[in-house]
Formats: C-alpha cells, structure tokens, sequence
C-alpha cells in the first residue's frame, strides 16, 4: 500500500513538472490574439494547470475512509483530510471509518410481519421453528417457531483491500445474512426455546468464531456478532405473561383448599369435643339421680325420654327398638302422670 502510495505521488509530480517545462520552454513562446486580446499559450496552460489542480482536490471526512480509484481500480486509500484525485483519470470512494452494525435481515422498521405479499422495501423475518421438549411444562418448551433477530457489528479497517475483495457493504451483508441464518437453522431448531435462551451466550460466542473465520481477509474487523432477540407471536407471548399468575393462582387455590379442609376439620373436632362433653354431662347426671333416687338406670332413661317428649309438643312420632313396648309403656306412664298432674293445676 505504501508503494502505490509512493508511485502515484511521483506520477503526480513528473506529470506536473513535464507539463510546466513544456509551457515554459514551448507554449510560452507562442501567443495569438483572440478577441483583440493578446493570449500567450504559455500562460494560459499554466492557469489552465492551476485550475485543474485545484478542482481535483477532494474532502475525506473525520468518520470517513476513502480511496482512490484509478478508472475504476483501487490504487491508493487515503485518510481524513484533503485528497488529491486528478480530475477526470481517477475517482475517490469513500466509507464510513465508524462501527457499522448490521442487523438481519433489516432493521425493525422495514420487517414485515403481515401475511401475504412482502412490499419492495421491506423484508420478511428470519423465523426458526424450535425444537419440542416434552419434559417442559411452559409455554417455552413446546415446538414453536418464533422469530430471531441476529446482529453484527464491524469495522472496516483496510478499505482497499475490502473494495477488492468483498466490493461493498451491501455484498458483505448478503453474505453474512446467508451465514448467521444457515447457522441459526442449524443448532437452534435442535433445541427447544427455553433451552436457546438458557444457551444463547455459548451459541452467541460460536456465532462470533464463525464471523470471524469469515470476514478474515475482508479488510474488517469484526467487533460483535450475536443474536439480539427472540421475538414470540401474541398468543406465545400472552401465554409466558399469564405463566406467572396462572401458577400464582393455582398456589393461591391450593393453599385455600387447605385453609377450608382444615377449618372443616377444626369445626368437626370441636363440634365432635362438644357432643361428648354433653353426653358425658349427661351421663354423669344421670348416675348422680339413679344414686341419689334409688332407681333403676331403666326407669331413669324412660322419664328422661318422656321429659325430653313433652319439651317440645310437635314431636309426633317416636321410634323405637325391638325391645320398645316396655319404654312406651313406661314413657306413656310418665307422660299420662305429668299430663295428669297439669291438669288437676288447672282445675
């Protein structure tokens, strides 16, 4: 690069100094009057050298790379500041000297996401079916195809080698596009999206060996390459976002379920606790009046059962065992006495 550097400024320089020997040792002893002016043609080619040699001069930006081109070849590239490009032999191509990032297969305002005919200008996403794994129990591990958005930044750090060997941005993007989606159709339809985002720094880290196996004798230099997003369809996404609270909600069910059996079984023990302490209340009154009263346990639970009888008068029927004729007669004596003794109080 140094040497065409060299042997363009000296083709520069002969062709200057030939020309101005020229205009001094044979134009200049030549003039002619044209429009009642004298013209001599030594002067005139010097003025005329002047001109063009400023008129070939060009700007190259501080952001900016350039080089020259001669007839269309690559011949030396220059840096920021003024250039001499002779005008009319040579052409001066200039490229940003920043990082470039590119992102696949467009940046987000020209992806087109709708069915049917992609409009020119616009592009379709890069969608990668994933891989079901049927140990999964979210949304994220079944077989679905979502959207993957891979990115590339890079610098161009020899120009001219970059001119001769890729030509352009564009070409240098198409190629890499084809790479990273061959990639991404290769190892990531193997795993299930829960498992590419737990994995997505290692397969990010291949992607970038790759880029850099690529790009290697482009004239760049590759400085990131990764896959930015994983973008889901609504439904998928809806399903993740009430993930969360579906689990929420069933926990929350659960510990409600829990919370009612045991308040059921609190309210059966104490209701349960309370039965007994009556009936042995109960039992315990009773013995106390069979001792104190020198009665039978079976004339006691006969009055106890007609007392209980004529508590509440709408008590119609009365039920009792096999063995019952002996209690009814006994509960009726008792109740025709009590009945009896009412009504003699009457009278």
């Amino acid at each position: 690069m140094k040497r065409n550097s060299i042997l363009f400024w000296a083709v520069i320089i002969f062709f200057n100094l030939a020309a101005l020997f020229f205009e001094k040792l044979y134009l200049s002893l030549h003039s002619e009057q044209i429009f009642g002016m004298e013209w001599n043609w030594g002067w005139a080619a010097f003025f005329a050298q002047v001109l063009y040699t400023i008129l070939s001069f060009r700007i190259v930006g501080p952001t900016e790379l350039g080089a020259i081109l001669f007839f269309g070849k690559p011949i030396k590239a220059v840096g920021s500041g003024l250039a001499f490009v002779p005008l009319g032999i040579c052409q001066l191509k200039k490229e940003t000297r920043l990082v470039i990032q590119e992102e696949f297969p467009a940046d987000p305002e020209h992806i087109f996401r709708e069915e049917g005919k992609v409009p020119e200008g616009m592009f379709p996403p890069i969608r990668i079916p994933f891989a079901d794994d049927p140990k999964a129990d979210d949304p994220l591990g079944r077989r679905v195809t979502a959207e993957v958005v891979p990115v590339v930044r890079y610098r161009i750090d020899n120009y001219i080698l970059f001119l001769t060997t890729i030509g352009s941005r564009a070409e240098a993007k198409r190629q890499m596009e084809d790479a990273v989606i061959a990639l991404c159709m290769r190892e990531l339809t193997q795993l299930s999206v829960s498992e590419a985002l737990v994995t997505l720094q290692r397969f990010n880290k291949r992607l970038k060996e790759m880029i850099d196996n690529m790009v290697e004798g482009w004239g760049i230099n590759a400085e990131t390459a990764q896959v930015k997003a994983i973008n889901f369809h609504h439904d998928l996404n809806k399903s993740i976002a009430s993930l969360p609270e579906a689990r929420f909600q069933a926990k929350a069910a659960i510990e409600t379920a829990e919370g009612e059996k045991k308040k059921l079984s609190l309210e059966g023990e104490g209701k349960g606790n309370a039965e007994k302490s009556v009936l042995l209340g109960r039992a315990e009154g009773l013995k106390r009046m069979a001792e104190e009263l020198k009665l039978d346990s079976q004339t006691i639970l006969n009055a106890e059962t007609a007392r209980a009888i004529t508590q509440n008068p709408g008590q119609k029927t009365i039920v009792v065992g096999t063995d019952g004729l002996k209690e009814i007669i006994g509960m009726a004596a008792a109740i025709g006495g009590e009945a009896t003794g009412k009504k003699e109080e009457k009278k």
